[in-house]
């Protein structure tokens, strides 16, 4: 039986939100994870970093850069279990096709979409001898063709190529029967969701960390809301 407890995750984009709910929950089981985060290192992993020594590896990544897996291997202590891909941005906020923020958008795809697959090149080859080896994307409905509407389009077109992006990950991965999903992690008070939000970080977390547990394999991704239930692409 495989434990839950010892795996080894990757969880981008970790050090604020979702992404630092989602650490801290595994940590606090006895897993180990592999932090990304942007820029300088936030204090709430420094935390982390204090209270789970050896078992909380930050490590400084941005989405929009590319590194080999010689580069990282320095920071992976062992076969890789999880691969989350959390990191994102809203990118500019539109209501109509008038002024459009081109470079914003370009800028929110690059990071949303083609940094799921600079993530993925850089770390996949960790997955090779894990016994269950998984990768998950947060995506959202909005990146749906039932849930179209006239506004940030930005957002939701690397949404659409994200989910997409899933799909094609999952080909070229189904002979190392890795699982992969996208996740909706529902309206979650955090700085993108907003303080309307329906659910905390901590509430996403836990039931992102459910649904991920209960992932098995499949020749194709599976789109899952908080309870494990499927959605429609």
């Amino acid at each position: 039986m495989i434990n839950k407890n010892s795996e080894i995750w990757l969880i981008s984009g970790a050090g604020r939100g979702i992404g630092l709910a989602m650490t801290q929950a595994h940590l606090e089981r006895g897993g180990t994870v592999l932090a990304t985060y942007r820029n300088a290192l936030p204090e709430s992993l420094s935390r982390l970093e204090d209270n789970y020594p050896k078992r909380l590896i930050p490590i400084r990544f941005d989405q929009q850069q590319t590194l080999t897996s010689d580069e990282i291997a320095q920071y992976v202590p062992g076969p890789l279990d999880v691969i989350v891909h959390n990191a994102g941005v809203y990118g500019p906020r539109n209501s109509s096709l008038e002024g459009l923020d081109y470079t914003g958008i370009l800028n929110t795809f690059d990071t949303n979409t083609l940094g799921v697959l600079r993530v993925s090149e850089a770390f996949l080859p960790f997955m090779k001898d894990a016994a269950n080896p998984k990768i998950a994307a947060i995506s959202s409905l909005l990146g749906t063709p039932a849930k179209a509407g006239p506004n940030d389009m930005a957002y939701r077109l690397s949404k659409a190529a994200l989910n997409m992006a899933m799909h094609v990950m999952a080909a070229n991965v189904a002979p190392q029967k890795i699982a992969t999903a996208c996740l909706r992690p529902g309206h979650v008070r955090t700085d993108m969701g907003g303080p309307n939000g329906a659910i905390s970080p901590d509430e996403s977390a836990s039931a992102l960390l459910t649904v991920i547990d209960q992932m098995t394999f499949s020749a194709k991704p599976v789109f899952l809301d908080l309870t494990g239930e499927p959605l429609a692409w």
